[in-house]
């Protein structure tokens, strides 16, 4: 009889229908992980994309693969909203095309019955290329003003202003309403005035004016409230037509045509006369438009990743669930040998066993314990900053902020160590006597005790592992290592291929790295996320200086982390370098250890010691931590003035030690040594600090700080503001103040996230910065930039001349060119910043 039929041929009837019971599972379990599924998408317009209660649909979804064309099927998605739901064949697909009557599109992602991703319509307008069409109104075409009053002249045209529509209103536009019979034009009023008019059939209505002007009119049955404000009245253009708004209320000139005899909207467009260059902007969103979405093969090529990762995460588990079910039948039947025998197992047998208890014991315990602190405390933290932490230099790190977390898996620990003592004592009692009446019941209690441990214990993991794949997008991480990006190759701007121009003079640098700082710490009066001001004087600075908010000047503005550069040596490398901090087995070969940091970036310190700057890097902590000390190093050769060098130094005692080193208020005081040290010289300099202060979690608290607000946090925060206002008033104060260039930025995003747990819907956090005595004028635009365009915005702050505007992957914010950000959108940003790049591994590391 061979091991097979020895395995599944029992003693007995039910030892038979056991072994059957259990091949059968085996075989499900195997059928699981080696059954081909296919993936399907599921696209549907979102609720909010809905207006006036109108429901708008997803039109069709087609695939084009290697050989044939696949079409998608009306149904149900799993919010029970109408869908187009498609499945993808098992060939190589080459491009994605939805129609929809509405641009807004979400997506879920299905891999089998399992949900993988949701996409909503930014992450998909980042992999997208969309056009429309107006399928019901062909005539529609590009025209100037002039030309849609003689094309709609036949019918009644209402014309309303939102905000100023006076700047681009010229001579012709004049004629044309005066040839309607409109007496008065946007010219007759001042700048900012409200106008509103409309003609039809012979009759007229026009009026200028600074009043909130509201006029009605009933026409053939239909009836007419036409509204405009100007700036300084509501700022709005407002056109009803039996109760639907008609107009587009964008700024400027908000033009409508209408026929009242058909009650059908002909036209409504808008110029943006609020400006010298005029340009027509038709408000699809209220005409019957069809929109044509692409989705190019990088989104495509995720979806297939995806699809391949989950076959084989899943083939594994289905494998290993077979692999158990072996298990457990073959201890079962060495546990009715045994128990036949009349004996325990053997010693050794007895410690394997009770090794493998204690192990399902502790350890789900602590992967909850851990999990659970991971969510509370670092639910904003990526992946990548994970395993680069993992992988690099952690000395110097604060290990009393994770006091609270050695405490609770000590003491869980400790309880599971315990009740592991308690039961295997039991155990092994009941192995050694045989001889108790009861025995057999108690060994196969114990057997059933063991394996519920095991069964309970998989659970528990399961789950967290589970939770922990979700909520730090496992999927994603692993998704984006198989795929190659293409912004480095197709944006990366070599600052050794550029030609920079210094200033004759060149100005002095102090740049403030502030940890954790962002704008969110302030109200939402000023472009905050609180209800109250926690950085009054940093919001004053950002007023009186540049933080790029445009020539409004009233909302605070920031930069924005990209992926892999939302710790503090990600914020460091991204804003000097303008890239990613990415990790790779060239950067770093054991723990702790690197190569060489980045050798083949050229960053703002090599550029710098490059044309005879004198550089340090100023910080309170151990500047080891992260690899600080090998990038400042590496790159500009500044010279380190960290913990260690104030220890030596004797500016503090050999035992001292507060938060992660020495706090911010002896650091802006060695600052101002170090700065009239630097000034001293007949060199410009480069001070370069980093605050530690305000680092999660709850910060540290100097002695002597104000404590206006109810929590520690806060008070940190606007304790750091205040010391950072004065140490720039100090540095303006001083007679080389005036060639000196100040920048303040946060290095990353807040990690305390039960601070900023209670942000308005919808906000956007972002770090602080703020360019004081900049050598080039403001720009009076607003721009949406990310932390890596800091790096060619110091050089141009400090008077640089950029050809092209852009170095590394950052653009320079005084000019008129897009960042990457306003060009591709953040979703694109992020994506590329995790995905593998052959170029970065190349000619970066």
């Amino acid at each position: 009889m061979n091991i097979f039929q020895r395995w599944t041929l029992g003693h007995t009837r039910h030892d038979r229908l056991r072994h059957l019971i259990i091949l059968i599972l085996i075989g499900v379990s195997l059928l699981l992980a080696f059954l081909p599924r296919p993936s399907k998408l599921q696209v549907y317009i979102p609720d909010t994309a809905n207006t006036y209660g109108e429901k708008v649909h997803v039109l069709s979804v087609k695939i084009d693969g290697k050989n044939k064309s696949y079409e998608g099927k009306s149904g149900i998605n799993g919010q029970g909203e109408p869908s187009v739901n498609v499945t993808f064949p098992n060939q190589v697909i080459s491009t994605m095309e939805i129609q929809s009557e509405n641009e807004a599109l979400n997506m879920f992602y299905y891999w089998g019955v399992q949900w993988n991703r949701y996409f909503d319509d930014d992450a998909i307008k980042a992999f997208a290329t969309q056009t429309f069409t107006h399928p019901e109104n062909t005539y529609f075409s590009e025209m100037t003003l002039p030309e849609f009053v003689e094309k709609y002249r036949d019918y009644m045209l209402i014309f309303s202003v939102k905000g100023n529509g006076k700047p681009g209103f010229d001579e012709n536009m004049e004629d044309a309403f005066h040839s309607l019979g409109l007496e008065k034009t946007p010219q007759d009023g001042n700048e900012n005035d409200s106008y509103i008019a409309y003609s039809y059939q012979g009759t007229q209505y026009s009026y200028v004016g600074p009043d909130n002007n509201t006029h009605y009119e009933m026409i053939n049955g239909h009836r007419f409230y036409m509204t405009s404000a100007g700036i300084y009245n509501g700022n709005r253009s407002s056109v009803l037509i039996d109760g639907k708004n008609a107009s587009g209320n964008r700024n400027g000139l908000n033009c409508i045509a209408y026929d009242p005899q058909e009650g059908k909207l002909i036209d409504s467009v808008t110029y943006n006369t609020n400006s010298k260059s005029v340009k027509m902007t038709r408000n699809d969103h209220l005409f019957y438009t069809v929109y044509t979405t692409v989705l190019d093969t990088s989104f495509l090529q995720q979806l297939s990743v995806r699809a391949g990762i989950i076959t084989w995460i899943y083939r594994g588990l289905y494998t290993l669930l077979a692999l158990v079910l072996a298990w457990f039948s073959f201890a079962w039947d060495r546990m009715q040998k045994q128990i036949a025998q009349g004996k325990g197992f053997r010693f050794i047998s007895q410690a394997w066993n009770l090794f493998g208890v204690l192990v399902f014991c502790v350890l789900p315990g602590l992967l909850v314990v851990g999990y659970m602190y991971l969510r509370s405390e670092f639910s904003k933290v990526t992946l990548d900053q994970l395993v680069f932490h993992m992988n690099t230099n952690l000395d110097g790190a604060n290990w009393n902020d994770f006091r609270s977390l050695f405490v609770q898996l000590g003491t869980v620990g400790a309880i599971f160590i315990g009740i592991f003592l308690v039961v295997s004592f039991g155990l092994i009692t009941i192995h050694r006597h045989s001889s108790w009446k009861h025995w057999k019941g108690w060994m196969w209690s114990a057997f059933g005790l063991k394996w519920s441990v095991v069964l309970i214990s998989t659970i528990v993991m399961g789950i967290v592992i589970d939770q922990f794949w979700w909520n730090y997008d496992a999927y994603g991480y692993l998704t984006y290592q198989q795929i190659e990006a293409e912004v480095f190759d197709q944006y990366y701007v070599d600052p050794n291929s550029v030609q920079l121009t210094f200033p004759q003079k060149k100005k002095n640098l102090i740049y403030i790295f502030m940890e954790s700082m962002e704008i969110s710490a302030a109200d939402e009066n000023v472009g905050g996320g609180k209800s109250f001001n926690a950085i009054p004087e940093l919001t004053d600075l950002a007023f009186a200086n540049n933080n790029f908010n445009g020539a409004d000047n009233t909302t605070l503005n920031g930069g924005i982390p990209l992926t892999n550069g939302t710790w503090t040596i990600a914020g460091i490398v991204s804003q000097t370098s303008g890239l990613p901090l990415k990790l790779s087995n060239t950067f770093s070969n054991t723990r702790g250890t690197i190569n060489a940091f980045m050798p083949g970036a050229t960053n703002l310190g090599d550029i710098l010691e490059k044309e005879g700057y004198n550089q340090t890097f100023l910080l309170g902590s151990d500047a080891k931590f992260g690899n600080r000390l090998q990038y400042f190093t590496e790159h500009g050769n500044y010279t380190i003035d960290d913990y260690y060098w104030a220890k030596r130094e004797g500016l503090i005692p050999y035992d001292y030690f507060v938060w992660w080193g020495y706090e911010d208020a002896k650091l802006f005081e060695y600052a101002k040594d170090q700065a009239t040290l630097l000034a001293s010289q007949d060199r410009p300099f480069n001070l370069t600090m980093l605050t530690v202060d305000t680092h999660f979690t709850n910060g540290y608290l100097s002695p002597g700080t104000a404590t206006p607000f109810a929590d520690q946090y806060s008070n940190v925060i606007a304790g750091s503001s205040k010391r950072v206002a004065e140490y720039v008033q100090w540095v303006r104060s001083q007679p080389w103040g005036k060639d000196t260039v100040i920048i303040l930025s946060g290095d990353h995003l807040c990690m305390d996230d039960n601070y900023f747990s209670n942000m308005p819907a919808g906000y956007q956090r972002k770090t602080y910065v703020n360019i004081i005595n900049g050598q080039k004028e403001k720009p009076a635009q607003w721009r949406d930039f990310a932390t890596i365009d800091m790096f060619p915005t110091t050089l141009s702050a400090l008077g640089v001349t950029i050809p092209g505007d852009r170095l590394g992957l950052g653009t320079d914010l005084y000019s008129s060119t897009p960042t990457l950000l306003e060009e591709k959108g953040l979703n694109y940003m992020n994506s590329q910043f995790s995905m593998n790049s052959d170029f970065y591994q190349n000619h970066i590391l």
